[in-house]
């Protein structure tokens, strides 16, 4: 792996922009949470994080962040969960889900029932990167049919 230039200080950031893009990370790694957050605020983001799905739904229904990026091994009720609290409530876009795990088999298992969510799935230990392209591909604007031209 190479080395990485941080651009932004942790703490360095005042008060937060509503404009930039909110994300969701979901790990009950306390390590794993400080790496993403440290990554993905250097790049610009804002970031929050949950150990539990129980926390992970709390904070989207709360915040409704742009990108929820989650470990499947939350518990038996992940695979069922998620997409009920990624589901937007008017009926409009839901939020998008990047997986983040080294456990290829539980994918292998789960990701199916998340397709309708799913931005993305990448295993861990992952290329840095691999995750920002990853990230930023999951929050790029889609093109929507327009009924009017």
């Amino acid at each position: 792996m190479g080395s990485v230039t941080f651009r932004n200080a942790p703490g360095a950031v005042g008060e937060e922009d509503a404009r930039v893009p909110l994300i969701l990370v979901v790990d009950p790694s306390d390590d794993h949470l400080a790496l993403m957050r440290l990554l993905l605020a250097d790049e610009g983001y804002r970031v929050r994080t949950a150990r539990t799905i129980a926390e992970a739904g709390e904070q989207i229904v709360a915040e409704r962040p742009a990108l929820v990026i989650a470990e499947l091994r939350l518990g038996a009720v992940t695979s069922l969960t998620l997409p009920a609290l990624l589901a937007e409530p008017d009926g409009g876009a839901a939020v998008p889900l990047l997986i983040c795990t080294a456990d290829l088999r539980l994918a292998e298992r789960l990701v199916p029932g998340l397709r309708s969510h799913l931005g993305g799935v990448i295993f861990k230990p992952f290329d840095i990167e691999d995750l920002l392209r990853q990230v930023a591909g999951c929050l790029a604007p889609r093109d929507r049919p327009t009924a009017e031209r």
